[in-house]
């Protein structure tokens, strides 16, 4: 499965395992699981958007992946949810 994979790959990137560190390839195959539909990837780009890892900092843009990774039953997504959305609320 192509999604889980390219999960891998980013996570890989993102902490220097096996390749060099490259935020910006994470953030590259991050997007391409999440894109597919894949929640986990949707619910860790959510993350680098609500920190600014290797993305300009949006919060928006974190509700948005969230709520995509929690609207498939993400069980980790369901319960940041709320936390992302007070965040957006707040600002």
């Amino acid at each position: 499965d192509i999604p889980p994979a390219q999960l891998k790959l980013a996570i890989m990137y993102y902490s220097g395992d096996g390749v060099d560190e490259d935020i910006n390839q994470a953030v590259f195959w991050m997007r391409k699981a999440a894109e597919q539909g894949f929640p986990p990837a949707q619910y860790n780009l959510a993350f680098m958007y609500y920190n600014g890892n290797g993305v300009d900092k949006d919060i928006n843009q974190a509700v948005s992946w969230m709520g995509k990774a929690a609207e498939q039953g993400f069980p980790l997504a369901q319960e940041a949810l709320p936390d992302f959305i007070e965040e957006q609320t707040n600002h």
